[in-house]
């Protein structure tokens, strides 16, 4: 993240997406994606001034971005429609990336509850889950 588009950088963060899928015949059809924050930090001087609101924004458009690439790129029995569990998670370590990762969450189900739409995967439910 940078101040402005040629400043300097004031801080990162890291992430990763994971897919889970059942594929057997018995199964439920449940599918997983879990969010999982990696690193976060923001520089001292640039605390406080809304940046870790724009990294989970960021977070979240990517999130959402990516499950409608695989549902626009996967091929798709007739009438199948996958229940989607997402989990945002994260190893804690402070109290402020608890906070992160609770307003990551947040962010993630709005993006859902802002733009829906018929999917063949339908978002069933959002986990945090901070492990300490």
């Amino acid at each position: 993240m940078t101040d402005r588009a040629d400043g300097d950088a004031v801080g990162f963060v890291s992430f990763s997406l994971q897919w889970v899928v059942d594929a057997f015949a018995e199964a439920d059809e449940k599918v997983e994606l879990e969010v999982e924050l990696d690193r976060a930090w923001i520089a001292p001087a640039f605390r406080r001034r809304g940046w870790d609101e724009t990294a989970v924004i960021a977070i979240a458009e990517a999130v959402k971005r990516h499950i409608d690439h695989v549902q626009a790129t996967t091929r798709w029995p007739r009438d199948f429609i996958a229940q989607l569990e997402l989990t945002v998670c994260a190893d804690l370590y402070s109290k402020s990336g608890e906070a992160l990762l609770s307003k990551c969450a947040d962010y993630v189900a709005m993006q859902f509850e802002l733009y829906p739409a018929p999917q063949r995967l339908e978002v069933s439910r959002i986990v945090l889950d901070g492990r300490w």
